[in-house]
This record gives structure tokens, sequence and C-alpha cells, in this order.
């Protein structure tokens, strides 16, 4: 029996396997897909043409085996064709690719229950329209938030930990479901439980300031501390290492020695004056930490010559390169990279109760500090906030959300916090909130606060020193405050 074959039959066949090879090696060496989503469907679509003109005779053995590999080639571009009944010729291609969304971050706030949210940046490649879901739900409260816009404000107002769901969906169902927390959750501090044991202080007999690291590289934190000396001169006497000879869990931080002794031998060629903050962190980028303090209307730095595990401080005092404070008292000094392009940033506190910031614009290895920055960083300019007389500042994540805060104290005994409401490159540090823990302080002197991880469960403690100034006292006194809620 003679086939009576469609009129220009074997033309078609050919053009369907030009057609076919042609789409096969450009997914195969990844042209493809960099064509556009139009060219993409024009290529689609002409094999699909061809496909369907020829899918009646699938019954011929010559093209049997031919139209199956079309159709499998066709399938993995998206399009569901091997189930397609004869003559059915889809208007569309089927391959909608969903939309692309940045990552959804977790966040923190504690002083602020209002959260802002944006997807605006959301795209997709096929130029669908896209339609917003966003969901807000407490894991404590059960209280629910929902949102159909890009972005916006919700008011988390319940004390709780918060689910996000992000859904951006096209106009053809392709989703992007994106997932994160936003915690907003007061810090709740409780009293030392035995965690971390501290030495004698009773040889540090006026206020002092002191800070934690890990000064021999092996895991756990050491303590430093050294006393504001009101206007004399020591070279080193009292300057104070505090060993821990406990673990990284269980800290026990030895009686104080003095810091110009073995093993560090800490030492500078000409006396401290008039110091009071004391910092430590790699100020020139060598993978080591390197000694700052206050002094006078200054900052000093006493480099680490050694490394990480061995340590080794040049003897004498080096002023910080192209660095101008205002005129005042530096009380204390905290370094932090503030705008994460990965050198120390400065903040000081003065004597007078104001903060400065300056800003490192130069290297790891050579600083540019420049002039004192008051900048727009806090709601109100940080040069019109005063934290009272002898304001001693730190430097934390206390939220874990990647940023910098601040805590201070000052000489009357109150304890600050500076919520840092935006992100790691860009601070913006809200209104100071003060005792806003609710601590307990042992004793109503000065109040010298510091932060450190001291039971390395990841999170931030609280440590105080309240100097008690009254007879027969004179004495430092060291609390240890745990971070129980992050």
């Amino acid at each position: 029996m003679k086939i009576n074959y469609p009129k220009d039959f074997q033309n078609k066949i050919e053009e369907l396997k030009h057609q076919s090879s042609l789409l096969m090696h450009s997914m195969e060496d990844g042209s493809f897909y960099r064509l556009s989503i139009a060219r993409r469907r024009e290529q689609i679509n002409r094999v699909k043409g061809l496909y369907n003109g020829l899918l009646g005779h699938m019954k011929m053995p010559e093209l049997k085996g031919m139209l199956l590999a079309t159709a499998l080639l066709l399938s993995s571009t998206g399009c569901d064709l091997i189930n397609l009944n004869h003559g059915q010729s889809p208007d569309r291609v089927s391959n909608n690719n969903p939309p692309d969304v940045p990552t959804l971050a977790h966040r923190s706030q504690i002083t602020s229950s209002i959260f802002s949210f944006d997807a605006s940046a959301a795209t997709d490649p096929d130029g669908d329209a896209l339609e917003f879901s966003w969901n807000f739900t407490g894991q404590n409260s059960g209280a629910t938030y929902n949102s159909s816009t890009a972005a916006g404000s919700v008011d988390l107002s319940e004390n709780d930990i918060f689910d996000v769901t992000l859904t951006v969906k096209d106009e053809n169902g392709a989703a992007n479901i994106q997932s994160a927390q936003f915690r907003h959750l007061a810090p709740a501090f409780t009293g030392s439980d035995g965690a971390a044991t501290f030495g004698d202080l009773a040889a540090i007999s006026t206020e002092p300031t002191f800070t934690f690291t890990d000064i021999d590289n092996d895991g756990d934190l050491d303590m430093f501390s050294i006393e504001s000396t009101n206007y004399s001169s020591i070279s080193g006497n009292d300057f104070y290492f505090h060993q821990n000879t406990g673990t990284a869990a269980a800290p026990n931080f030895a009686a104080p020695i003095l810091a110009n002794s073995a093993p560090y031998n800490i030492t500078t060629a000409n006396p401290m004056v008039n110091t009071a903050g004391l910092t430590f962190a790699d100020m020139d980028g060598d993978g080591d930490v390197d000694m700052l303090h206050s002094e006078d209307a200054t900052v000093l730095l006493t480099t680490n010559g050694g490394t990480a595990d061995a340590p080794d401080f040049f003897p004498g005092r080096s002023s910080l390169t192209n660095f101008t404070p205002s005129a005042g008292t530096e009380k204390s000094v905290a370094a932090a990279d503030l705008d994460n392009d990965g050198d120390q940033d400065l903040l000081l506190g003065l004597d007078t109760g104001y903060l400065q910031l300056h800003i490192n614009q130069g290297t790891p290895e050579v600083h540019d500090f420049g002039n004192v920055t008051p900048g727009n960083m806090l709601d109100s300019s940080m040069a019109t906030i005063d934290l009272g007389t002898g304001v001693v500042v730190q430097l934390a994540d206390l939220d874990r959300d990647g940023d910098f805060d601040i805590f201070a104290g000052n000489n009357a005994g109150t304890l600050y916090f500076l919520e840092n409401t935006g992100d790691p490159s860009n601070p913006v540090f809200a209104p100071p909130v003060s005792n806003g823990f609710g601590l307990t302080q042992a004793y109503s002197g000065p109040i010298i606060p510091a932060t450190a991880d001291i039971d390395g469960d990841g999170d931030r403690d609280l440590i105080s020193v309240t100097y008690r100034n009254y007879s027969p006292y004179y004495d430092a006194y060291i609390q240890f405050f745990e971070n129980t809620e992050f």
C-alpha cells in the first residue's frame, strides 16, 4: 500500500533534525541560557511547530524514534509535550522561571518594635508581574501579622521571636519563598551564677577600666585592667593582667599581676599620664591584638609585634596616624569595624559625658581617622548627647544581628544602652536608654561596664565594676551578669 506523505514531508523532517540539533547543542554549550527569554521561546516554538506538524505520523518507523527524542529534548527545556494529545498546540511555552528574590536576613531589635521590610528589589526573569505576601507569626505569643505590599513596616509589639515568611509569586504561579526570624526581645541578664570567678581586686584602689581579650589565642578570654590615675603619672605600675586559669565556658580569673611583668611585659617608654581607657583590637590587620589606651586628650597605640599565639608588645607608645580628637579628656576608648570596611574605627567617651566618633577612612596599615565626626549616626547628633560625667563606652553586638551597639556607664552609676538599628555597613544608633535591663548594682558609685562572652555560650554578657569610694572601702567591686536571652 502506498503511503501518502504530507506536502514537503521530507523537508519538514530535515528541518526538524536541523532545528533540534541547533537547540540541543546550544543547551549543551550553555549559549541557550544566555539568550533572552524571548529568543529562547522563539527557538523552542520553532521546534515545537515542526514537532506538532509531524506528530500525526508517529507510527511511521522512520519517524517514531526521532519524534520521541525530540519530545524528550523539548521536555528538558520545561515544555511538557510528552502528554499532549495529537493536534493540541499550546499557545505559550511553559518553561516559567520563579522570581529572583534577595535573601531575607534575620533581624533583631531591642528598643524599637517597628520593623521595616523590603522585597522591592525582587525581579522576574520572564518579565512577569509579581505578587507579594508577608507573614509574621510570634513563636510564643501566636500573634500574626500579614502584608501584601513589597515593602513597608510592621509593629511587632509583643516581646517575642517572629517567624517571617515572604512569598513572591509571578502571574503564572512560579514562586520564591524566603524565611527568617525577626526578634523583638530585650536581653535578660541575671546575676552571677558561678560561671565566672574573679580574683581579689583589692589591689585596684581607684576607678578601673577593664577589658577582655584572648591574649594568647588559647580559646578563652583573659582580663586586663588599668586604673584611672586622676592626674598622676605611672609607668605600668597600675596596669594589671588577670589570667584566665579556667576554661572558655567556666573562666577563673586569677588575682591581678602587673602587666609589665612576665609573661607579657607590656611596658611603655614614658609614663602613662591621666590614663583612663583601655581596649585591645587588631589595629594593623596582622591577625593579633594591639593595645589602645586613652590618655589625657589623645589615644595611644602599643603595637603587638609578635603573633596571636605569642604576643610581643613593642615598648613605648605611638600615636595613631591622622588622628585629631577635639578638645576634652578621653575617659574611655572602644574599637570596632563600624562601617564594615575591614579596619577598626574608634568611639571615645569623654570625661564631660559626650561621645566622639572617628571613622578610619584609611586602611589597617595606614590609618586616616581625620577629625572628629559627630555625624548622623544617632537620631540626635552625637555632639549633643550627654551621657554624664566620666562616661565609659563599650561596643558589642548585644542582639547578635551583625552590627555593633553601644554600652556606656558614668560616674553617677547610670548604665546606658544605644541600640544600632542600622546594618553592619550603615550604623544608625537610637537615642540612649538608661538602666533599661533592670540590673541591680552592688554599690552606688561610678559604674564601668564591659561586655564579653564570658561563659562561652555565643552571646555577650555584661560585666560591671562599681567603685566604693567611701570609708572604710576605696576599691573596685566586680559583678557578672549573664545574658540568658540571646
